[in-house]
């Protein structure tokens, strides 16, 4: 279940799936498609929830709660599918294209 440890540490599907499986055909669709289907078979999801659950700071430490947090969303512009999102540099902040 090296797959959901990755996932539940926060790599992207793709990437986890990748780096535990090494696929043959390394062609983007195919990869995504069978990293997302692993994802939901109802095992791997499970021990995903249960290793997320696991991972989160107990809910009474603050200073954790916020250094899950910002971790979470740095990985989150870093790592995002969408291209969209952005992390701006300049002052740390997400922000849309086109945004404010």
């Amino acid at each position: 279940m090296e797959f959901a440890v990755k996932v539940a540490e926060g790599k992207p599907l793709v990437t986890a799936y990748r780096e535990v499986y090494k696929p043959a055909n390394d062609k983007t669709a195919s990869v995504y498609q069978n990293a997302k289907r692993s994802a939901r078979h109802p095992g791997i999801a499970a021990r995903i929830k249960e290793l997320q659950l696991e991972l989160l700071p107990d809910p009474g430490d603050v200073r954790a709660i916020r250094a899950h947090a910002m971790a979470v969303i740095v990985g989150l512009s870093l790592n995002a599918q969408d291209e969209k999102v952005r992390m701006d540099q300049r002052n740390g902040c997400m922000r849309r294209r086109g945004g404010r």
